[in-house]
């Protein structure tokens, strides 16, 4: 679909209907959307991630 650095990740869970989910994750804290065919946003969720999942996932920690 597209990539816009490490931190971002897409998912296809469907192709009939299309529904990709896309995570970004950053400090800690995920967002995840599922988009349709048309772009269109149907659910977000947004959910805080432990240490040892946030490392090297967007995370800004060295």
């Amino acid at each position: 679909m597209w990539n816009v650095g490490d931190a971002w990740t897409e998912t296809v869970l469907s192709t009939d209907p299309v529904c990709v989910r896309v995570g970004y994750c950053l400090d800690g804290e995920e967002l995840a959307l599922l988009v349709g065919a048309d772009g269109s946003v149907g659910h977000v969720e947004r959910t805080e991630r432990g240490d040892d999942a946030a490392a090297g996932a967007g995370s800004a920690a060295a």
